[in-house]
């Protein structure tokens, strides 16, 4: 967590976050609880309520008509289809009418013990929804639904075929990003998020977050806030924590951890 004061003199708290129900992300809840309690906002990455939820879930579904088989063709989704089963014990039939890179989410996280019901970005929004704080999104759920329209769907299969390549190189390098997540080595967790992101990072990280550093320069000049904004947004040339030391607010490490999540 990093704690972000304006040239007014007002601090605010960014924290990475990681999209995960495992217990890598869940081990300071207390700590971040009180630092919500603190602030007068909470910000999101979108609205998270229900109804927009469900919106956004519709959102990570195919066009009608088109499927992944339809896309692979029925020789190389049957072999891809068995390969996932085997590794994942998961049927890819299930999966069919998602967008690629949804489905390697889900799977991918089928395959670590989830010790929480919501993700780590939805408990924290519940929380700070329950004790009435002023709810802000750093993007609206149109700018969200259209995040997985707008990446050419040729990419993401290439994606999910090099999955069915290696499971389990790929398993292992998701399971590093949870372990250094676990460890608070937010860095090199976004190091290697960058690499795997290839052609990618530019649509889903460097473009959204200098939108979202822009939103918060100009709103956390009068306001005390928590931000909560998965890991891989804060770091780098083009990350939020620079774009925003650009913008004339000092960065430090929050307290209790020397480490920064």
């Amino acid at each position: 967590m990093w704690e972000v004061t304006s040239s007014s003199g007002i601090s605010s708290f960014v924290f990475g976050t990681m999209h995960v129900r495992n217990d890598s992300a869940f081990h300071d809840i207390e700590w971040l609880h009180n630092t919500i309690l603190s602030q007068d906002y909470y910000y999101s990455e979108m609205d998270l309520s229900s109804s927009d939820s469900e919106l956004l879930q519709q959102s990570h579904f195919l066009p009608p008509g088109m499927d992944i088989q339809q896309l692979l063709g029925d020789k190389k989704y049957e072999k891809l289809r068995r390969i996932i089963l085997k590794s994942f014990g998961v049927d890819m039939n299930q999966l069919i009418h998602f967008y690629p890179m949804i489905a390697i989410h889900i799977l991918l996280e089928s395959s670590f013990h989830n010790s929480s019901s919501l993700i780590l970005d939805q408990a924290l929004y519940e929380y700070a929804k329950s004790r009435n704080k002023e709810m802000k999104y750093l993007e609206t759920k149109e700018e969200q639904m259209g995040l997985f329209r707008n990446i050419p769907v040729e990419i993401q299969l290439k994606q999910l075929v090099q999955l069915g390549r290696n499971p389990s190189k790929v398993k292992k390098k998701y399971a590093d990003l949870c372990r250094h997540y676990s460890e608070k080595n937010t860095r090199l967790l976004y190091r290697n998020s960058l690499h795997q992101m290839g052609i990618l990072r530019k649509p889903l990280l460097y473009n959204r977050n200098i939108k979202m550093a822009d939103l918060l320069a100009e709103n956390l000049l009068g306001e005390k806030a928590f931000i909560a904004v998965g890991a891989a947004h804060l770091f780098g040339k083009y990350g939020i924590l620079r774009l925003l030391k650009h913008r004339d607010f000092s960065i430090k490490v929050a307290q209790p951890s020397l480490q920064a999540y």
